[in-house]
């Protein structure tokens, strides 16, 4: 999402709809593969990501924004506190019976079953991370944000980040190498 100025950003804040349209187009895929990878479900994805657009849209006139990349981390924000509050609403419907009626959702380790068994492997050692590793993880290898970005996300400081992604990283080489994968590595560039 880079080459918009705080122009594209006012035209938005303005109702221009094809300054919209061209913000959904530019944000969508990264928001929904983060959710994807996130909830494991594409509808919920889906849905999630729709929720975040609606509450942008809502919001816009109180934006504060000078650069796409500020719109951005708030839009990973608000899409990882939607899908918090989804799986609470699900956790209290489960433990209200009668009241609904959960349906099991496919893994994304399902959705990736026509790959190597290394890809398998790699997204399984990914989801096995705790929430403190993971999160961090998903929103710049999957979400495509620097690390100044998922600070903000997180609400924590830079460093944190940093942190959190090196010794990520240091469990996912030590499970990988532990099954026998190698030949995957994640970068640190954006750090």
């Amino acid at each position: 999402m880079t080459g918009w100025g705080s122009h594209e950003l006012q035209r938005i804040q303005d109702g221009d709809p094809q300054a919209w349209r061209r913000l959904i187009e530019r944000a969508h895929g990264r928001l929904y593969r983060f959710l994807l990878h996130l909830t494991g479900c594409p509808e919920d994805a889906e849905d999630l990501v729709q929720e975040a657009f609606v509450r942008l849209w809502e919001r816009r006139l109180d934006w504060r924004f000078t650069h796409l990349r500020e719109l951005q981390a708030w839009l990973h924000r608000v899409v990882h506190h939607c899908a918090v509050d989804r799986a609470r609403r699900l956790q209290r419907a489960a433990a209200a019976p009668g009241e609904a009626e959960l349906h099991p959702v496919a893994s994304p380790a399902d959705a990736i079953a026509a790959r190597s068994d290394e890809a398998r492997a790699v997204w399984e050692a990914v989801q096995a991370l705790g929430d403190i590793h993971r999160l961090p993880v998903l929103l710049h290898y999957f979400g495509g944000l620097g690390c100044a970005e998922i600070a903000t996300v997180l609400d924590v400081p830079r460093g944190t980040v940093i942190s959190r992604l090196h010794t990520a990283r240091a469990r996912l080489r030590e499970t990988l190498s532990a099954q026998g994968v190698t030949g995957y590595e994640l970068s640190t560039a954006g750090e």
